[in-house]
């Protein structure tokens, strides 16, 4: 015993302490930001022991931290029995595959055991990543297909759907950094309307049974290019749905802890460059979501919407 967290600064420098892991089972979020305040100074990254020791898909017993460690609160868990049910040997598309988002539904998919699963990105980047990462998996390449198509792309989009006939989508790829949005508003129409559109056009004519489009809390009320098209793109779903007479919708979230060109990311990439922090306000106050929260919503989302007729 050498001493308390108030300690542990003299017991680094008067042993020369190199590396910390913490042995604490579940740590509290408010023990790990002072532990990491206390080694910031040393340069050391704190390591936790790995809480699932023992499963088939841990590759090393100690872990770095998280941003899901540093929650101040409890991750929620989502019932996601009717889900799974509707995925079980089911043809599941995935678009966006490679994508933060993208590639969490493509994780929590594959575990409900679809017959079927084709994860879909027109970046060969990210879905190299996505597809490697999945072949550690038993049955990878009996039910995964990798497809390096553009959704803009009409009639790449439908040999994808001619030939493997999928039943439920869920659609995540879109143009969604807002300022490059706004710089670049022909682009990204042409990528999130018309890619949405020939995505819809085509489950239709093939009769998917559900449709889960990713949207954004940016398309309440739109007040730049980003939010009005993906509230076009929430339009378009849901007459399309009410056409079929399908379980057609849209997921809105914001601040998905994590995600690609969010701001922990941003904010991480800064502090480490010695840069500014992009900070707005100094009293702005952030509400998160982490994105296996996110993506268990949009999951949830898909066996449990109705088609409505919209109100304009």
């Amino acid at each position: 015993m050498f001493g308390s967290g108030g300690d542990l600064g003299a017991i680094i420098e008067g042993l020369a302490i190199k590396q910390i892991v913490v042995a604490i089972p579940n740590p509290p979020a408010d023990f790990l930001k002072d532990l990491l305040a206390a080694c910031a100074k040393y340069g050391i990254k704190p390591l936790l022991l790995n809480d699932s020791v023992g499963g088939a898909e841990v590759k090393a017993p100690l872990r770095e931290l998280e941003l899901k460690d540093l929650l101040t609160r409890e991750p929620h868990e989502i019932d996601l029995t009717s889900t799974k049910e509707m995925i079980s040997g089911r043809r599941v598309l995935i678009t966006g595959a490679g994508g933060s988002i993208g590639s969490e539904i493509v994780r929590q998919v594959f575990g409900f055991g679809p017959s079927r699963l084709i994860i879909l990105d027109h970046s060969e980047f990210n879905l190299y990543n996505i597809d490697q990462e999945m072949r550690q998996f038993s049955g990878y390449d009996e039910v995964v297909v990798p497809s390096l198509v553009d959704i803009k792309d009409r009639d790449a989009l439908a040999l994808v759907f001619n030939q493997y006939t999928p039943e439920i989508v869920f659609h995540a790829a879109a143009y969604k950094h807002v300022h490059l949005v706004e710089t670049n508003p022909h682009s990204s129409i042409l990528n999130n309307i018309l890619g949405t559109k020939n995505l819809l056009d085509l489950s239709e004519r093939a009769s998917v049974d559900n449709f889960v489009l990713i949207s954004t809390d940016k398309a309440v009320n739109p007040a730049g290019v980003m939010g009005s098209t993906k509230r076009i793109c929430e339009v378009l779903t849901s007459l399309t749905g009410v056409r079929a007479n399908k379980r057609y919708c849209a997921v809105r979230f914001g601040n998905v802890l994590g995600s690609s060109g969010s701001l922990v990311p941003l904010l991480k990439k800064q502090i480490e460059s010695g840069m500014p922090l992009t900070i707005t306000h100094k009293d702005m106050t952030r509400y998160f979501m982490l994105i296996s929260e996110a993506v268990s919503l949009v999951l949830k989302a898909a066996s449990i919407s109705r088609p409505v007729i919209l109100m304009f």
